[in-house]
């Protein structure tokens, strides 16, 4: 290797993946799940919630609640996304309607991240090392491949799936980072893209703007000194002429962007939920980075490996950028662990996990590839046998299991769902056919399978195991069970006692007259929670139950309607 270049890489290896593969990939995963999939508790069914209050004109669109509840006071535009959504696509089922933004969205946050790869991958400190006869990669093929190898990372990441597909803030975030990024690395690095200054100028303030008004203010804030930061104290190299550009359209980006994020936060006064609490700063260091090895797997080895061998050109403009940009999207999790927030690390992972390929050793590129063969055959294996105990009684043994599980639960066999379920098995059987039988030099080739099994993972849950989860996580069919009891038409139902996900089930998908508060005390029924085995209220003031419900779980909740003493 060279002592300040790590990269080998010959035109044999810069192979770009082919677009409609690439393309095919990106859609499935974005478009599982996107049908026939309930809102799920407890945030995404809060949030859908909201956006169809929204969409109705029952709540203020600067300070959005449901049922008296206030929204997140620092996420306003998945709510708006949303609730357009809803009334610019009447003809679609709503909860269809409220997550074909975040279906875009994911698609652009994929466009951005390779985007961003690309740009980073022509400086010339990131450039592999020239041959002495010729026959090295040329600039533009070796940032195509490097991109579509950030793409297949993005989508293998296991923590993806989750925080880019539910209808609410992470989802926005995630674009909104991974568009900032492209634009960043576009101003400034404008000998790799000359002819778009605006349109990267464009991408930068779009990702800050979408950032501050989805709950990432502090992010948002932080991003344009990162940006100062490399602008100033980076070294600046420059494929084909190291002279060094005219920095002023960056340097105006820093000043735009900081404008943009706080005068959104202060006209908005998204301000009033970006206190963080002191006493959680410190919480679980052992937590925290459980949850970033699964989340961000397979892409932190790769980032470690990143780390090591392009160690000389961490001075360098991108790779400052990212290294800064990397940590200071991490800070947040430290606060509270969750998915939530480790959603807007994921672009720049993907983008430092690309930058590993050109220097991956063989066994560790077949070590992660036979990881991935073993983790989501055995996956698939694994859902493919619950799917046929609750649909089959056999094994008898996970019968029992899904029983006990999911009391309650009805399956029935629809083919809508399983021949999804067989292609895309069969696709993933012929990607490790196709490893297996046909050696590719192409840089991306160590993130193949993975991408490929994650992809198979999450179709399989959104198709063979949705109405077990729709059955586990959301309240519509619930909600529909209470409306065949208790029709609107008899009065309003008191559910003061219920989460928000319920609420807005029984409200926009049953059509029920629901109250919360003090409004609710002139219904004539009220709906509460309790667990099965809690003894009921006092009835000796003339309560009676006129019906059980079991929306989840007898075993742990279960709704009872009582109807209230006439006087």
């Amino acid at each position: 290797m060279n002592a300040s270049r790590p990269a080998l890489v010959s035109q044999a290896n810069a192979i770009a993946l082919p677009r409609w593969l690439l393309l095919l990939g990106v859609g499935v995963y974005a478009l599982a799940g996107l049908l026939g999939r309930a809102p799920w508790r407890p945030d995404e069914g809060a949030a859908y919630g909201v956006m169809r209050a929204l969409a109705a004109g029952e709540t203020n669109w600067l300070t959005p609640t449901l049922f008296g509840m206030a929204a997140d006071p620092t996420a306003l535009l998945p709510y708006w996304l949303g609730a357009w959504s809803v009334q610019a696509l009447p003809w679609l089922n709503p909860v269809t309607a409220t997550r074909v933004p975040f279906v875009l969205l994911l698609c652009v946050a994929a466009w951005a991240v390779w985007r961003a790869t690309y740009l980073a991958a022509q400086s010339q400190a990131l450039q592999p090392v020239p041959f002495a006869f010729g026959g090295q990669a040329a600039p533009q093929a070796y940032g195509k491949a490097l991109a579509d190898g950030s793409v297949l990372a993005l989508v293998a990441a296991l923590g993806m799936a989750p925080s880019s597909h539910e209808g609410n803030a992470a989802a926005v975030q995630l674009a909104a980072v991974a568009l900032s990024m492209a634009g960043a690395l576009g101003m400034l690095l404008p000998r790799a893209a000359p002819h778009h200054p605006r349109g990267h100028l464009a991408l930068w303030l779009i990702g800050l703007g979408a950032l501050s008004t989805s709950g990432g203010g502090w992010l948002a804030f932080g991003l344009p000194l990162i940006l100062f930061t490399a602008l100033r104290w980076g070294h600046p190299e420059w494929l084909g002429d190291h002279a060094k550009p005219n920095p002023t359209p960056a340097k105006r980006a820093v000043w735009l962007g900081l404008l943009l994020s706080v005068g959104l936060i202060l006209a908005l006064e998204l301000w009033r939920g970006l206190a963080w609490a002191p006493a959680q700063v410190w919480a679980s260091p052992s937590a925290w980075l459980r949850e970033l090895g699964w989340f961000l797997w397979p892409t932190w080895p790769l980032l470690l490996w990143t780390a090591w061998v392009w160690r000389r050109q961490w001075r360098t403009r991108p790779l400052l950028l990212a290294g800064l940009w990397l940590a200071w999207t991490l800070l947040p999790s430290l606060v509270t662990v969750g998915p939530r927030l480790l959603a807007p690390t994921l672009p720049v992972a993907a983008m430092l996990a690309a930058l590993a390929l050109p220097t991956l050793r063989r066994g560790l590129s077949a070590l992660i590839d036979w990881f991935a063969v073993a983790f989501f055959t055995g996956s698939a294996f694994v859902l493919w046998l619950y799917w046929a105990a609750m649909t089959f009684g056999q094994p008898h043994a996970a019968a029992q299991t899904v029983a006990r599980l999911a009391p309650g639960f009805a399956p029935e066999l629809d083919w809508q769902l399983v021949l999804p379920a067989l292609a895309v098995t069969l696709a993933w059987f012929g990607a490790i056919g196709w490893r297996v039988r046909h050696y590719s030099p192409a840089l991306w080739r160590g993130l193949a399978l993975s991408a490929a099994g994650a992809v198979t993972s999450w179709t399989l849950l959104m198709t063979l195991w949705l109405p077990l989860l729709n059955h586990g996580l959301g309240y519509q069919k619930a909600a529909q069970r209470v409306a065949s009891h208790w029709s609107g038409q008899r009065g309003c139902l008191d559910a003061t006692e219920l989460e928000p996900t319920a609420l807005a089930a029984l409200r926009f998908d049953a059509q029920l007259d629901v109250l919360t508060g003090r409004a609710a005390l002139q219904c004539p029924v009220q709906l509460i929670a309790q667990a099965a085995d809690d003894p009921d209220p006092d009835t000796t003031d003339g309560w009676r139950v006129l019906d059980r419900f079991a929306p989840i779980n007898p075993r742990v909740m279960q709704w009872t309607l009582w109807q209230r003493p006439t006087n």
